[in-house]
């Protein structure tokens, strides 16, 4: 019995992140879409990172702070749709091409703005995520076992 219930978690957690990397792969497509290309920085590739950073700040926020642990929402929405939107392996690739091209100081300004400009849209999304949230939010109000707003 125990061995039956494990795979139909995991076959669901594995359907989730399908579902919502199916999702997010579209929208990124669709994203770069308007997105204009031309030389010098990759702006479709630093606007879905960043955007997809903000995004999964957002929802890592209230998953974990909100609404707590739920079973295939995280899988879903942050692995599936969040995993698939962004995409860490371009963002290598042109770095690795900038500096394999001798485009070195570009290269890696490149690589050191996408950091940290994805970290401060983590930190933004977060701090909107408790804003929108209402951080007066009681424990009256808030289901048994999940965690307070700091």
């Amino acid at each position: 019995m125990r061995i039956a219930e494990g795979f139909r978690r995991r076959t669901g957690t594995l359907a989730a992140i399908a579902i919502g990397g199916a999702a997010g792969t579209l929208a990124r497509v669709e994203l770069a879409r308007v997105i204009p290309a031309g030389p010098g920085v990759p702006w479709e590739t630093l606007t879905v990172n960043v955007s997809g950073a903000f995004v999964l700040g957002i929802l890592a926020t209230l998953l974990v702070e909100r609404l707590g642990p739920a079973r295939h929402l995280g899988p879903l929405l942050a692995t599936g749709f969040c995993g698939s939107f962004t995409t860490f392996s371009t963002l290598a690739v042109e770095v690795d091409l900038r500096l394999r091209s001798g485009d070195v100081l570009p290269g890696l300004g490149y690589g050191v703005i996408s950091l940290v400009a994805g970290l401060a849209a983590i930190i933004v999304g977060a701090a909107m995520a408790r804003a929108l949230a209402g951080r007066e939010a009681g424990t009256a109000d808030r289901p048994p076992g999940r965690r307070q707003w700091n």
